[in-house]
């Protein structure tokens, strides 16, 4: 008969304590949506977006606005479209990365906003935002 062991072994390989995400609530995810929106739309200042997206997603948006704008001033459309989020539709592939999208509903029509968040520990910023 073995003698019974007086300690519990430690193993030597152990992960790293990984810090705990702050949480993100839908209505910060509809919000985020609807600014990046009306920044392509040229309703909002792209500055406004501030730490909230990385500056590959400026850039990008900033593409997309200028397109927007381009083509609202060559039809002559001065209408404002004042559109209301949907439930965001997000499935997480990790633990530190959020991938969604949120249906924005206007009388006129409806536009989907797709965006990619992750977490650096700290706080969340977008990655990845596409205005369809």
């Amino acid at each position: 008969m073995s003698a019974p062991a007086l300690h519990t072994p430690i193993p030597l390989h152990t992960s790293p304590v990984r810090p705990l995400m702050p949480p993100l609530a839908d209505a910060a995810i509809q919000r985020l949506a609807l600014l990046a929106f009306e920044a392509v739309e040229g309703h909002r200042p792209l500055a406004q977006l501030g730490r909230l997206i990385s500056p590959t997603v400026l850039t990008e948006l900033s593409r997309q606005r200028s397109s927007r704008v381009e083509r609202r001033s060559l039809y002559r459309d001065q209408r404002r479209v004042v559109p209301a989020p949907g439930p965001p539709h997000r499935s997480e592939p990790a633990p530190d990365v959020i991938e969604c999208a949120v249906v924005l509903n206007a009388p006129t029509r409806s536009s989907v906003v797709a965006l990619r968040l992750e977490c650096d520990g700290e706080r969340w910023q977008a990655t990845e935002v596409t205005v369809l």
